[in-house]
Order: structure tokens, then sequence, then C-alpha cells
């Protein structure tokens, strides 16, 4: 959301295809699911002290998906 000065970070990375994954892990296929979901996922702000601003977060999140 970079027009709205709302933090979002992105950073899910599929445990099959993190570091460790790919060293210990084992999968039958590529889970192309999988990576697409956590190319998707964008963790928004969840803080003490931000309940007053919930509604305008909210909103803003739901407008970016539009």
């Amino acid at each position: 959301m970079a027009n709205s000065w709302i933090g979002s970070v992105f950073h899910c990375v599929p445990l099959h295809s993190s570091p460790a994954g790919l060293r210990d892990g084992r999968s039958h296929s590529d889970l192309p699911v999988k990576l697409s979901a956590g190319e998707q996922l964008v963790r928004l702000p969840l803080c003490l002290g931000i309940e007053d601003q919930l509604d305008t977060i909210i909103r803003r999140a739901v407008d970016a998906l539009h």
C-alpha cells in the first residue's frame, strides 16, 4: 500500500522454498499454489495503540484490492 502511508510487509516464504526447506525438506512437486499464495500475502500492522486507526487501515487495504 505504497501511497497510503500504511506499513505493510511482504515476507511470506513458503517453507519448502526457504533456505532450510531447500536444504532439509522433501516435496513431490513444485507446489505452485503454495508459491502463488506466498507471493500474494501481505502482513498489515498490528500493535498496541493502533485501535483508533483500524478503520482507516482496513478501508485502505480493501481499496487497494479494487
